[in-house]
């Protein structure tokens, strides 16, 4: 039980550092979810660029995959949608990954503990959501409108 508490005050605490740090920008279509979460797939497997984008990437389709699941609550058809083409393919590509280790990014990208934490928790953080969505999905029997 405290194991628990402690993850979910960690990631509290980390959601509002999302929130109050958001890039205030989402992916506008499935199609571009997919399309990022390839990009960070990729670089998790070979890192390059700069680690302020990798991180913002994550956060971006942290808050896209959010956006959806806020949707598929409310019955948005368009949501529900949305949820189904990106499973089609596996799932967000980088969550495939999971769990990842961050010694090599951390190396590569010369990051901080806060960082390093930062990272660990939005994959997390990313993978739980997808989970519960999954999940949602499943429990309230919801079925692919493209069917």
């Amino acid at each position: 039980m405290v194991s628990y508490c402690f993850f979910f005050m960690c990631f509290s605490i980390l959601k509002e550092g999302i929130s109050k740090n958001a890039p205030k920008k989402v992916c506008k279509t499935c199609e571009d979810i997919i399309t990022l979460g390839e990009s960070i797939n990729d670089r998790i497997k070979s890192p390059s660029g700069l680690s302020e984008d990798f991180i913002e990437d994550i956060q971006i389709c942290y808050e896209s995959i959010e956006k959806i699941m806020d949707g598929i609550k409310v019955n948005n058809t368009i949501c529900i949608h949305d949820f189904f083409k990106i499973k089609s393919t596996g799932g967000p590509a980088h969550l495939l990954l999971y769990p990842v280790s961050a010694a090599p990014l951390a190396t590569f990208y010369e990051w901080d503990s806060f960082t390093t934490w930062q990272f660990r928790g939005l994959m997390k953080y990313t993978w739980v959501l997808w989970q519960d969505m999954e999940d949602y999905i499943t429990e309230h029997h919801i079925c692919n409108p493209s069917s």
